[in-house]
């Protein structure tokens, strides 16, 4: 019994946390995070720009494949039950195909600093664990924890860049 509602907390999505009693397990809860309010239109806006998104987690690979599925992400952009060191080598390794480009780290636990510290950009999410806040470049905070803030710091970082090159080349 145990076996199967940890396959099907998995299945679902979902974390299984096992409950033991003197060592024989007794039952199985599951745990599962919402995702962030307007998480997906935000990765659809971002994508639209020309943006490669990648989710990577520490869960279970099968979880954040369905993560993945319901934020519209191909299953080849998520990785799962990656380790700090994992997501730092991955952030390394984007760095190193950029061509170029800025790679931005968007992370909100302790597990992100080292890959938040390692991008270009690192942005850390309200409700973040301390580590992170402090290893991010920017510290992203909007009501209710929603990821539309985001999208808005690359418009508004876009109009910025628009209004010194405008302000350069006047200036010449």
């Amino acid at each position: 019994m145990p076996a199967a509602a940890v396959e099907s907390a998995v299945a679902a999505g979902r974390t299984p946390v096992a409950l033991a009693v003197d060592g024989n397990c007794v039952g199985v809860a599951e745990l599962s995070d919402r995702l962030r309010v307007g998480a997906a239109d935000t990765l659809r806006a971002l994508r639209d720009r020309g943006w490669e998104l990648r989710l990577l987690s520490g869960d279970h690979p099968r979880v954040v494949a369905a993560v993945a599925a319901e934020l519209g992400l191909p299953p080849e952009s998520a990785q799962g039950g990656l380790s700090p060191e994992e997501k730092l080598n991955a952030v390394r390794a984007a760095r190193a195909a950029s061509g170029g480009q800025s790679v931005v780290m968007v992370g909100d636990g302790i597990n992100d600093a080292a890959a938040l510290a390692a991008a270009d950009v690192g942005i850390a999410v309200h409700g973040g664990a301390e580590a992170s806040l402090e290893a991010a470049d920017v510290h992203l905070s909007a009501p209710g924890g929603g990821m539309a803030a985001l999208d808005e710091l690359f418009t508004s970082a876009r109009g910025s860049m628009r209004t010194i090159r405008l302000c350069l080349g006047v200036s010449l």
